[in-house]
């Protein structure tokens, strides 16, 4: 799967954002979000991993960990542009060790007002029916105070402290990446795992050996044959 961060390093962006998508009105944002993915018939089907399903539970879901951060809410325009075009980074098999309860994570550069950007796309994976749900949308900006710091003005960076989409921070996730061994929550699982996601996407090498753990990329696994939908 290297080579498909490199293909996304080096694409066109495949949406334009401007930030002033799903503003808030008498609608509610995930109905607006719903209203959008209609016109496609709400799914998108990447050429690797097949169909995405993008119905309202999954949008629901999806949204409520986006809820009050407008640089996440605009990301979910772009949702099924970065499926249909973007990059295979990463899959993880048995999420949170649930068995047939998999994550496939998709890629593609976007720009977020003028900006370059990343953009990536957490599917669910039920092997056992093998269908695909809209799981969780995470944008970063690639001009970041995070990769800046990285760069060379020796301040230390945390893992979680420069994901923009976040909700919020997570001590114990930034414990960990201390490495001072504070038991880590889900949400600083989730936030270490997307951040290192992002942190190859930017070509930074500081990962920690925790962090390494934490990043699982199933490098040889043949995602291709099993779950492609034709």
């Amino acid at each position: 799967m290297e080579e498909n961060f490199d293909r996304v390093r080096n694409m066109e962006s495949v949406y334009a954002l401007t930030g002033k998508e799903f503003i808030k009105s008498n609608i509610k944002l995930d109905e607006q979000v719903l209203n959008e993915y209609k016109k496609i018939g709400y799914k998108a089907r990447n050429p690797v991993v097949g169909e995405v399903e993008l119905n309202k539970s999954a949008i629901t879901d999806a949204m409520s960990h986006a809820l009050g951060n407008r640089f996440r809410v605009a990301a979910f325009a772009a949702v099924p542009d970065v499926i249909e075009k973007g990059q295979v980074l990463s899959y993880i098999e048995n999420w949170k060790e649930k068995p047939e309860d998999d994550r496939v994570v998709i890629g593609a550069r976007v720009t977020y007002g003028g900006e370059k950007a990343f953009e990536i796309v957490v599917a669910k994976v039920k092997t056992r029916t093998n269908t695909l749900y809209l799981q969780d949308v995470q944008l970063q900006r690639e001009d970041s105070g995070f990769r800046s710091a990285a760069a060379g003005n020796n301040q230390p960076v945390t893992d979680t402290g420069f994901l923009e989409s976040s909700l919020e921070e997570s001590s114990e996730s930034r414990s960990a990446a201390a490495g001072n061994n504070q038991p880590v929550t889900d949400t600083g699982i989730l936030e270490l795992f997307y951040s290192s996601i992002f942190k190859k996407l930017l070509n930074v090498n500081d990962v920690s050996p925790e962090y390494k753990n934490i990043m699982v990329l199933h490098e040889d696994y043949d995602y291709k044959n099993q779950y492609k939908k034709l």
